[in-house]
């Protein structure tokens, strides 16, 4: 509702194509739904934690075998 549909069509095409491969006929894509703001803010908010998460295993990994 706060997006102009023309964009949210834009969007929806280049999410669903991006990682198509010319000459292909395989989706490799699908779109499900569309959120509202908070809940992508959400998915943003635990997207970044994961990732930090992983950064600090790896650095705690990487510790490990410069230590040796």
């Amino acid at each position: 509702d706060e997006l102009p549909k023309g964009i949210i069509r834009r969007l929806i095409h280049y999410f669903t194509t991006y990682k198509d491969i010319p000459g292909e006929n395989t989706q490799r894509m699908k779109f499900i739904s569309i959120y509202n703001a908070d809940v992508a803010k959400d998915v943003i908010r635990r997207s970044m934690e994961d990732y930090e998460e992983l950064i600090a295993k790896w650095n705690k990994d990487d510790a490990g075998i410069c230590g040796q």
